[in-house]
C-alpha cells in the first residue's frame, strides 16, 4: 500500500512539474504600465509582448480603469475603444501563432452586459467561440471597485491562435466594456491541457487522504 501511495504521489509530481512551463512561459499584461492615450495600430511595447490591438475605427486607447468604470480587477488601466466595444469590433493580432489566450471582460458602467470572443488562425479559419452571456447590473463598491466582469479562455494543444476579435452588445442600453489582464503563452511554449493538472492535483489530494487516514488509525 506504502508503494502504491509513493507511485501516485509520484505520478502526481510529475504531471504538476511538466504543467509548470505552460503557467511560467505565459505573458501578463495588465496594461498599466502603458501611457494613457490612443494605442491603436502601435505595437504594445517590446518582445516579449508580441501582441497588437487595434479596432474596427482605430479607437483603442488606454483608459484609467477607476476613473472610466468604477475600477476594474484593480483601479489601474484598462483598454477598450470608442463605444466600449459595442458594435465595434477589437483585434488582438499575435506576432506568431499562440496556443493559449485569456484575458478578463469587465463592466464599463454598472450595468448589464455581454459579449462575444473569436479565435482564428493564420488562414482565418475560426477555432473557438467564447461568449459571455448577460452578467452585471451589481452596484458598485464604495472603494471604486468593478464587481462584474467574465473570463475569456482559448487553449489547444498546438501553436495556432494568430489573432482574437472581440465584440460588446448592448443590453439594455447598456455602457460595454473594458478589457483587462491578457494573458497569453510565449511562442516556444505549448501549454498542458488544464484536466492534466487537474488529475495531478486530484493525485495529490488522494495520497494525501490516504495518509491522514493512515495516521488516524
Amino acid at each position: 500500500m506504502r508503494t502504491k501511495s509513493r507511485l501516485l504521489l509520484g505520478a502526481a509530481l510529475i504531471m504538476l512539474l511538466v504543467g509548470l512551463p505552460g503557467i511560467a512561459g505565459a505573458v501578463y499584461m495588465g496594461f498599466d504600465n502603458l501611457a494613457l492615450g490612443n494605442i491603436d495600430g502601435n505595437h504594445l511595447g517590446t518582445w516579449p509582448d508580441g501582441v497588437t490591438i487595434t479596432s474596427a475605427d482605430a479607437s483603442t486607447y488606454v483608459a484609467d480603469g477607476n476613473q472610466l468604470s468604477w475600477g476594474w480587477l484593480t483601479p489601474f488601466k484598462v483598454v477598450t475603444n470608442e463605444g466600449f466595444l459595442v458594435n465595434n469590433l477589437m483585434t488582438l493580432t499575435f506576432d506568431t501563432g499562440r496556443g493559449y489566450v485569456a484575458f478578463f471582460g469587465g463592466d464599463a458602467g454598472n450595468d448589464l452586459d455581454h459579449f462575444v470572443a473569436k479565435a482564428y488562425s493564420a488562414a482565418n479559419v475560426l477555432l473557438g467561440t467564447f461568449d459571455s452571456g448577460i452578467f452585471g447590473g451589481n452596484p458598485y463598491s464604495a472603494n471604486n471597485y468593478m464587481n462584474d466582469a467574465a473570463y475569456a479562455e482559448f487553449s489547444f494543444d498546438t501553436l495556432k491562435i494568430k489573432y482574437v476579435t472581440i465584440e460588446a452588445f448592448s443590453v439594455q442600453g447598456g455602457a460595454g466594456i473594458v478589457i483587462d489582464n491578457l494573458e497569453f503563452c510565449r511562442p516556444d511554449v505549448v501549454p498542458l491541457p488544464p484536466s492534466v493538472l487537474l488529475l495531478g492535483t486530484g493525485i495529490l489530494g488522494l495520497v494525501g487522504l490516504g495518509w491522514k487516514r493512515r495516521k488516524t488509525s
